[in-house]
């Protein structure tokens, strides 16, 4: 690989976590004298995107792909985004997936087939790997564990620089579980469209249109000063968790989602000036295992 001097960085984010780690993949990119070229896969921004696609994917030396993990794959935006890519010739290409739970079973299959997308359109997979974020669904971190993996950003990113940046290649190796859990896959992207069925906004509900404009699915549309659900939904939760006045309900999956709400810059608020419990202490249990392998390095 050559001299790095224009990076494209292309992210998916649902509520938060994988945007916080790009921004910071940003700054760390500029850092090492880069040009940075950031972009969402959000629906509104892609199609602004896609108009400029082919000549920034010419002038980049180098593409980062970050997403969240979804029912132990990349989600519906980043199949949309591998599928629009133009044919290159071995241009490198990063895929950092971000799950709550780490680099464990059932998320050791979640960058396979996107890898294999971007590898089918002429580029070169030079590295991958897994990041953790605070889950926004069924596993609820405690705030201490919350904290150390927002601290643990800047030092991972570096992490996966040095290695990207000195030649260093890293690519998992397949797992017999990965064909058992590809077909479940591509079964609940599908299902999850129905998620939205089932939502829907309650006498809270202003419509301020927060939901509409910020549904990266383009799933929302105001009608009479309330939002309608169509069938596209990812499961994301941005609405969910993001609408202003807590108006979204959708009490069919009532023990899967956090009735207290998810916002990273509320865990933030709570814990400012306190001192964490240690990593060995917060990350009990089998739940957290890979949470705490990635914490302690060990990953």
């Amino acid at each position: 690989m050559g001299e790095i001097k224009k990076v494209l960085v292309s992210y998916y984010s649902g509520t938060g976590g994988v945007e916080r780690i790009a921004k910071v993949l940003k700054e760390s990119l500029i850092e090492r004298k880069c040009e940075v070229i950031l972009h969402s896969m959000d629906l509104s921004k892609f199609n602004n995107y896609k108009d400029q696609y082919h000549d920034i994917v010419k002038e980049a030396n180098l593409i980062i792909v970050l997403y969240a993990v979804y029912a132990f794959g990349a989600p519906r935006p980043v199949d949309r985004w591998v599928e629009n890519l133009p044919k290159t010739n071995k241009l490198p290409v990063v895929v950092v997936s971000v799950s709550g739970g780490g680099e464990i079973w059932p998320n050791t299959s979640c960058r396979v087939a996107t890898i294999k997308g971007i590898e089918r359109k002429g580029y070169e997979v030079i590295y991958e790997k897994m990041m953790v974020m605070p889950a926004n669904m069924l596993c609820k971190v405690n705030d201490d564990m919350a904290m150390h993996l927002i601290n643990s950003i800047p030092m991972n990113i570096n992490n996966i620089l040095e290695d990207v940046f000195s030649g260093k290649r890293h690519r998992s190796r397949f797992k017999i579980s990965t064909r058992v859990l590809m077909p479940i896959t591509n079964v609940e992207k599908n299902a999850v469209r129905n998620f939205s069925k089932d939502l829907m906004a309650n006498e809270v509900c202003t419509g301020c249109g927060w939901c509409s404009s910020n549904c990266p699915m383009g799933n929302i549309e105001l009608k009479e000063d309330k939002p309608m659900f169509k069938n596209n939904c990812i499961m994301c939760l941005r609405c969910f968790y993001g609408c202003p006045n807590k108006a979204i309900q959708n009490d069919k999956v009532k023990g899967l989602l956090f009735k207290e709400g998810f916002s990273l810059k509320e865990i933030e608020k709570r814990m400012e000036g306190k001192e964490l419990k240690p990593i060995n202490e917060c990350c009990k249990g089998l739940a957290w295992i890979g949470v705490k392998r990635y914490l302690l390095g060990r990953e």
